[in-house]
């Protein structure tokens, strides 16, 4: 087995390094042979499973010392994130509780300390949580009180989110994405309802006694359709911008928590997906699992999501429309009161600040240069986004 990597890296070789991972995410008994075991490192890292690897001895001795190394130091400093991470979120939920602000806990950090072994092995970049919008100004200022900031001056007009940072002496540096819907997009805004999200949210114990996130029926939902998401919103792993659903750590999120589901939960599952739309995204989303992972999903509920009719205004929206379209559908959603000229400005005209904050980097740039380079870089995102889309869209 050949352990250095070719110079030019071919989709084969990429597609091989990505079966390999799979079934080692599987637990499979033979492993596939790798010509190029040096891409594990690189394509673990895109994937977000460097740490579930390293926690597996089979795997790592199936690896040359070489690429064992890289995967043990990405896991260590996952597991140090973590920690200082939680040092820092356990305090502002229990103040956020304390004030009355009734908090769920999102995604990565609320998936981590539920159903993986180890909350390290799940890594995030931030901790996403939703409040009642009613909520929000008594949250921004515990928030605030914490020593983060708003990363951005705008109004909220965008999307029923915001981001806070916190920067540590350290260099550190630790965010919260407050959201006051379950997905950020006013189009989409209405599918998921927060009270009944927030009244049937369950407790999250390793995360101490205020924690709590969404119910496990509706954590599986939303996964499937976070992951549609991507298709048309960029991720970023590292520094590198990227549209596609084919994570592996969203297949695991997925695979961990259908394995966790009662017959009643899953059946809980088929009634949301039909209420908000999306039975087309939890079909395919908890299929292509299946086939990745194999992932024990109810023969039953994948018939019966696939047999509901998929035009909606969830699967046109996320799978199938241009920017364009998605403009136009979440300037028609914006709350009443929402300025719609705002709302452009925000998109194609940021105010200055905002744009200094977007890119300190050129901060010794004159505003319009700022924007030229914004729009280039929005040109070049769009030609990504429609390379990567689905092609099935």
């Amino acid at each position: 087995m050949s352990s250095s990597a070719p110079n030019e890296v071919s989709s084969d070789d990429i597609h091989t390094v990505d079966l390999f991972l799979a079934a080692a995410l599987r637990a499979d008994a033979t492993l596939p042979i790798l010509p190029y075991p040096d891409l594990v490192p690189d394509r673990a890292h895109y994937h977000g499973v460097s740490a579930l690897l390293a926690s597996c001895p089979a795997v790592m001795n199936a690896l040359p010392p070489q690429v064992q190394a890289p995967l043990r130091q990405q896991a260590i400093a996952e597991t140090m994130w973590d920690l200082r991470h939680r040092q820092i979120l356990v305090p502002l939920l229990r103040d956020l509780h304390g004030a009355g602000i009734k908090t769920v806990l999102l995604k990565g950090t609320a998936l981590a300390y539920s159903v993986y072994g180890s909350p390290a092995e799940r890594p995030r970049g931030d901790t996403d949580m939703l409040v009642h919008e009613s909520q929000v100004p008594a949250a921004r200022a515990i928030l605030a009180r914490h020593r983060f900031r708003r990363t951005s001056e705008r109004d909220a007009e965008r999307a029923p989110q915001e981001e806070w940072r916190l920067e540590q002496k350290d260099g550190g540096t630790h965010c919260i994405d407050m959201h006051w819907n379950l997905l950020s997009g006013w189009a989409l805004s209405s599918l998921f309802d927060t009270g009944s999200i927030i009244k049937g949210a369950v407790d999250l114990p390793l995360l101490g006694t205020v924690a709590r996130m969404p119910a496990p029926e509706t954590a599986l939902l939303h996964a499937c359709v976070h992951r549609a998401q991507h298709f048309s919103g960029a991720y970023f792993v590292g520094t590198e911008v990227t549209y596609a659903g084919d994570r592996l750590i969203w297949f695991v999120d997925m695979d961990l928590l259908s394995r966790r589901l009662t017959p009643e939960q899953w059946q809980a599952v088929l009634s949301d997906a039909t209420r908000t739309g999306t039975t087309g995204i939890a079909h395919e989303a908890l299929q292509e699992c299946q086939r990745r992972l194999g992932t024990p999903v109810p023969q039953q509920i994948l018939t019966r999501l696939k047999a509901v009719d998929g035009d909606t205004l969830a699967e046109r929206y996320l799978i199938r429309a241009s920017f364009l379209k998605r403009l136009w559908t979440n300037i028609r959603s914006l709350p009443a009161g929402g300025s719609r000229i705002a709302f452009l400005c925000e998109i194609f005209l940021p105010a200055e600040k905002v744009m200094r904050q977007a890119y300190p980097e050129l901060a010794d740039k004159s505003l319009a240069r700022l924007h030229l380079h914004r729009y280039r870089e929005r040109v070049q995102r769009l030609r990504k986004e429609r390379k990567q889309r689905p092609k099935s869209s």
